[in-house]
């Protein structure tokens, strides 16, 4: 009987959604300790002539849509719903909590870049959504247009210093994750390559936090600037606190077989 089970386990292991950590079915990502907002592209939707984005994990009343040339809804390879965002659109709201305290924190987008122009995945701002308020301390990640990378950024306004981390971006779908750690380490990783980056500073905190989901802050030339939309998104998960490795794996795996991401 065993040299006939053992091959069965081993074919089990090997085939999407049987393998540890691989099945969409049994693993939640909402179920890991510190899953802050949950985001996914199906849940945007129009009410008049107004846009919002429902929050799945009932910790957030949701989002509202700020600028011009709303978003399309359109499926993806596996069924899924994807948004194409354009350029000076957004989504935006203010967080229902008290300051936050950025003694870690651990985001995941599947998303993918639009051709020209770059796109803000997500920014956490201090007080407000203009570039004015870009010196204050935020937490933004992007896709950039040409060449086409990664990046995420950890500003500290009260020091006027910043660490930036990058990675080649694909013009295939990705899930793209970035986790800031209590002793400031900044890790940036997405299609099996990664980019780990040490603060000056640790424990950052934020005043009145905000959320923006297709906007973000960063620096150009040394000039805070605000960017938005450019990029589709399929979801994008927050947690309160820098993931484990082993937590890590199995986010990214349960994304990856969503989306239909190879990599």
């Amino acid at each position: 009987m065993r040299k006939f089970l053992l091959p069965l386990i081993l074919l089990a292991s090997a085939l999407p959604g049987c393998g540890p950590g691989l099945d969409t079915d049994s693993f939640h990502p909402g179920s890991v300790d510190g899953a802050l907002f949950w985001y996914k592209a199906e849940q945007a939707y129009l009410n008049g002539n107004t846009w919002y984005w429902a929050e799945s994990l009932g910790n957030q009343a949701g989002l509202s849509f700020t600028g011009t040339g709303a978003p399309s809804i359109y499926s993806g390879s596996q069924g899924q719903k994807l948004m194409s965002l354009y350029s000076g659109s957004y989504f935006s709201a203010a967080y229902p909590t008290q300051p936050l305290g950025l003694g870690g924190f651990t985001v995941y987008a599947v998303t993918q870049g639009k051709p020209t122009g770059d796109g803000g995945i997500f920014g956490i701002l201090s007080n407000g959504l203009t570039s004015a308020y870009c010196t204050d301390t935020n937490l933004s990640l992007r896709v950039t247009g040409s060449p086409a990378q990664f990046k995420g950024e950890v500003w500290n306004g009260s020091s006027s210093s910043s660490i930036l981390a990058s990675i080649p971006a694909s013009a295939e779908l990705s899930v793209v994750e970035l986790r800031y750690g209590s002793d400031g380490t900044l890790r940036l990783q997405a299609a099996g390559q990664s980019s780990s980056v040490s603060a000056p500073y640790q424990n950052v905190s934020i005043s009145i936090p905000q959320v923006a989901l297709g906007a973000a802050c960063f620096i150009m030339q040394g000039t805070p600037t605000l960017t938005s939309g450019n990029l589709n998104l399929g979801e994008v998960l927050f947690y309160n606190r820098a993931v484990s490795d082993s937590e890590s794996l199995r986010i990214r795996r349960y994304l990856m077989l969503r989306h239909g991401v190879t990599q």
